[in-house]
Parts: structure tokens; sequence; C-alpha cells
């Protein structure tokens, strides 16, 4: 059943990244929505989804990754913050290499909700837009993600991992960014003896 609904999962990705634009402009689409939208001149929009059922109880999952600014999961270790972590309105400042040079991100925290079973949902956006390319011409000019555990079963948490986005041409593969972390993340917490169920994926939908 979880193995179907993630499948279920990734077919409802794959029709909404192959949809025609919804004639809204990006920055006026709500970040629960991933629906193809309009860029700024001179960008392109982009859509990625990770999906994955982790052998990992969700409290545990919770602990190592939901905070807004302990990133060294994630290989992000060079970040200033800015107010209280897992609140909205806060913000954080990283650098991050691209194909198009080593760019410097503002994101901020759009909503944070969690559960006592260890379930959360993170929404975040980057703002002070554009960040011009450092290489070549071309920006991102916004980009909107979702960040979903849910629990499944005691050693199981469902993963949905999406954004959405306006970058001229596609200068960084966020899909093979995020099963790469989330594959670093399995053996970290495989070595202290926290995975202890079944892992499915990580699978990836995207439009480039």
């Amino acid at each position: 059943m979880r193995f179907l609904t993630l499948l279920s999962g990734l077919a409802f990705a794959t029709s909404i990244a192959a949809q025609t634009s919804t004639g809204q402009a990006c920055s006026a689409i709500p970040v629960s929505r991933f629906e193809s939208c309009i860029c700024p001149y001179g960008t392109d929009y982009l859509y990625s989804a990770t999906y994955a059922i982790l052998g990992v109880n969700a409290k545990v999952f919770n602990t190592y990754t939901s905070s807004f600014y302990d990133l060294g999961w994630q290989g992000v270790t060079n970040l200033t913050r800015s107010g209280p972590d897992k609140t909205v309105g806060s913000s954080r400042i990283f650098t991050a290499p691209t194909s198009v040079g080593t760019l410097t991100f503002s994101e901020k925290l759009d909503s944070f909700q969690t559960l006592s079973d260890g379930s959360y949902i993170s929404r975040f956006s980057q703002f002070k837009v554009p960040v011009e390319y450092t290489i070549g011409k071309g920006s991102f000019s916004g980009y909107w993600i979702t960040f979903e555990a849910q629990y499944a079963a005691e050693y199981e948490t469902a993963l949905t991992w999406t954004i959405y986005g306006c970058s001229t041409g596609f200068p960084f593969n966020f899909g093979k960014a995020h099963i790469k972390t989330l594959n670093d993340l399995l053996v970290v917490l495989d070595k202290a003896g926290l995975v202890k169920g079944n892992t499915t994926g990580p699978y990836i939908v995207q439009n480039f």
C-alpha cells in the first residue's frame, strides 16, 4: 500500500511537471501548489520532486532534518541565520556551488508544522532576487520549496521534497543533489543503528 502511494505521488508529479502555464506569475502562486507558472523574462520555469520511503522512524528523521538552520546533513555549513529556528519569517543566507559559479542565496521560512508522531512539513522560499550568475549571463529569480516528512510506520517515513522556481537555464540539478543528500544521510543513520525499516527510492521527477 505504501509503495502504491509512492507510485501515485510520482504519477501526480509527472502530470504536474508536464502542465502548461497557469497564466500567473510564479511569485503569485501559493507555496503549496506546484503548477507551471510565468517566470520573469530571461528565465525558465523549473520543477523538481523527490520521493522516498525511508526506513527510519519519523521522530528520528525529524531530529536530524527539521531545523531551518542546522543543514550539515545537506552539506551546508557556511550559513548565516536571522530569527529563531523553525519560526515563520526567520531567514538564512548561504553560498552554494553551481555550474554558473558559487552563488549566495537568501531563504525565508514561510511555514512550519510538526506533529507528535514526528511528521512535519516545512515550506521556504528564495528572497532577495534575482541572484545573478557569476559565470555567463542569467539569474535565479525565485524558487519555492516544500519538504514534507510523514509517519508511515514505526520505522518508515514517507518523504516528499519539491521545488519550483525560475532560473536562466538549469544550472543546478536539484533532484540529483537531493538523492545524494538522502543516501548520505541514510549511511550516517545506519551507522548509528537508526535504520530499522525498509527504504524505497529515492526517485525524482523533473522538467529538465
